[in-house]
């Protein structure tokens, strides 16, 4: 009997309700579309159940599988600004669940050339200054633009199309100078911008005025192309990206450019590539550049796991070097066919139990590092894989701002080797509970922090990671160590905080 009422009890599906309310006014909003859902691994929504918000701002999603959920709410002219995962046990009746839904704040206006005349066709892009969501919009033929989001404070930047005109010659004294990325009002730099604070339910009007700036040129030639085969040359920098066809001879030249470091190479049909030439953003012009087109060349080695015989038998394991992927024999040997000239980061799959990389030898030459040096590779060049079975352990719970156990929000544990790698991935993702768990970690020391990652917003920029980066702690893990240590999350905007005592 008890056993039947246990499995009737699992069985029975949860009901999650609540009220829904605008955040500046406190008073509940109708029409809102509230929907429940959970992500597969490859990042599709799945077993999505939904409801919408009646007069009194009060919503009822009935007969719901026990599990854990995201949530998401929606209504014209209001951003969700309390993102959160729900966990529903078999059974359970929610019924006081709370949605705060704030008005959307507006930036709009027009960017303007140096003669105040509207520009069409510009990226403008608003960046938090501390927490946040960005938003972007390009504008139309009169140089009008609007984008609308969550409130805050923000830098405006105006990026015009990329010119692929050659640059003029001239001798009336006159500059040729293109635009190039303009922060309001106009400014060549965020340092130099403005910010822009736009309320919630604000509309703000702001106008952005480009300025000429000094352009890159870049040219060369391509070499080995095969006869016939067109041959594409791609240089990506911070801000851009331009693809280019070779000319007669392999010849190509990009100008107008904006001044930045630049990592360029060359392909062809055939899996053919150049190595990879990177660009100071020196301010001069880089002439002839010489890329030789090649079909990469074949690699060998071996995998072994540190205190065990040399060719010993092991399981299967696969080897990526970059985009080339090979499996090892059952003696731990590998061929790694395509290998260009370049910096790669090694992997492999599976690991031994509490196992890491804990050498890379390439043509007897060591490092401990992951990332390997392969710009003079081969025919014929080597590699020797060395994993360890002694990696440490991390674990412990994460607590929020309260001191309790971390309760629906998804947070990442980021253990990085230096604090320009501050970057949260799925194996520090914090479990139901607050729990995390970290196995196989390369002695040696670390910098550990726990990011929340809906009070931080989106991590897509480099100023992001780095007020993050400077919270991290720093420890130290030995071989064969098993820590246990409580965490605080941390965001963006207690970073600001701090900084502003």
């Amino acid at each position: 009997m008890c056993l039947f009422s246990w499995v009737s009890l699992c069985a029975q599906p949860a009901e999650f309700g609540g009220i829904v309310i605008n955040s500046v006014t406190h008073q509940p909003l109708s029409a809102v579309h509230l929907k429940l859902f959970t992500i597969n691994m490859g990042g599709g929504i799945t077993d999505a159940y939904g409801a919408m918000s009646g007069r009194d701002g009060r919503f009822t999603v009935a007969s719901i599988p026990p599990g854990t959920y995201a949530l998401l709410s929606e209504r014209t002219g209001f951003v969700h600004t309390m993102p959160a995962t729900v966990t529903l046990k078999a059974g359970e009746h929610v019924t006081d669940f709370k949605v705060e839904m704030t008005p959307r704040a507006v930036i709009a206006g027009r960017v303007i050339d140096e003669y105040g005349d509207p520009v069409p066709n510009v990226r403008v892009a608003a960046t938090p200054v501390s927490a946040g969501v960005s938003k972007a919009a390009n504008t139309n033929g009169r140089g009008e633009f609007r984008m609308s989001g969550g409130p805050g404070k923000f830098y405006v930047k105006a990026i015009p199309s990329e010119s692929t005109e050659p640059q003029e010659i001239r001798t009336d004294g006159s500059s040729d100078a293109a635009y190039g990325p303009t922060w309001f009002p106009a400014a060549t730099s965020v340092e130099r911008a403005s910010v822009v604070e736009a309320g919630a339910g604000a509309d703000v009007a702001i106008e952005i005025r480009l300025v000429r700036q000094r352009s890159l040129t870049i040219n060369g030639t391509v070499s080995g192309i095969p006869p016939g085969s067109p041959t594409t040359v791609n240089l990506v920098s911070a801000s851009s990206t331009r693809s280019i066809e070779a000319g007669p001879g392999g010849r190509f030249t990009v100008s107008k450019l904006p001044p930045e470091a630049f990592r360029v190479w060359a392909h062809a049909p055939g899996n053919l590539r150049s190595q990879m030439v990177v660009l100071k953003a020196d301010g001069t012009e880089n002439v002839n550049l010489q890329l030789v087109l090649t079909a990469g060349v074949e690699v060998m080695g071996t995998v072994e796991i540190a205190g065990e015989r040399s060719g010993a038998a092991m399981e299967k394991r696969t080897v990526t070097v970059g985009t080339s992927i090979a499996s090892t024999e059952p003696d731990g040997s590998f061929r790694l066919a395509g290998v260009f000239p370049d910096r790669y980061r090694v992997g492999v799959m599976p690991m031994p139990e509490n196992g890491y990389v804990k050498t890379v030898e390439f043509d007897g030459v060591a490092t401990s590092e992951r990332t390997v040096d392969l710009t003079r590779v081969v025919q014929g060049s080597r590699l020797k894989i060395t994993l360890g079975r002694d990696g440490g352990q991390l674990s412990g719970t994460v607590l929020d701002r309260d001191g309790q156990p971390l309760g629906n929000k998804i947070a990442f544990v980021v253990l990085a080797p230096d604090r320009d790698h501050i970057v949260p991935n799925q194996e520090g993702l914090v479990k139901e509970g607050g729990k995390y768990s970290i196995k196989g970690i390369r002695p040696g020391k670390y910098f550990l922090l726990v990011v929340d990652i809906f009070r931080s917003g989106p991590l897509n920029n480099e100023e992001d990671l780095k007020k993050l980066a400077a919270a991290a702690e720093e420890i130290e893990i030995k071989a064969g160590e098993s820590i246990t240590k409580d965490l605080k999350t941390i965001s963006k905007e207690d970073v600001d905080a701090r900084s502003k005592k």
